[in-house]
């Protein structure tokens, strides 16, 4: 799983008008620990931007998220066109979470007949 470090919760925001419409982008720093292709953990995390989601009017924006170490959740890939992986809305977890997640793939407890 790609591990990833929040360092700040300031949220980055920019908003225009274009061919008559608004738009919001709202982004906070973070640092992917990234896999070189030789399989190797890169020496330095690489820093990234987060995407966070733009409210509506019955939904509030998506708070950013706290200072921490996350990892990428399963939910933000999907298989596109031609069967292609594709990674969508970025979602993350804790630790905590991450690891109740991989124990529920690796080890599912046996239902009840």
């Amino acid at each position: 799983m790609l591990k990833i470090e929040v360092k700040t919760t300031e949220v980055n925001e920019r908003s225009g008008t274009k061919n008559n419409r608004d738009w919001k982008i709202r982004t906070q720093e973070a640092y992917a620990h990234i896999i070189n292709p030789n399989g190797t953990a890169s020496p330095y995390p690489e820093k990234i931007f987060l995407s966070l989601q733009n409210g509506n009017g019955s939904r509030p924006d998506q708070s950013p998220y706290d200072i921490g170490t996350y990892y990428l959740h399963p939910s933000s890939c999907y298989v596109g066109d031609f069967n292609a992986l594709r990674l969508g809305n970025i979602n993350l977890m804790t630790e905590a979470q991450f690891r109740a997640q991989i124990t529920a793939m690796f080890n599912p407890q046996k239902q009840a007949a």
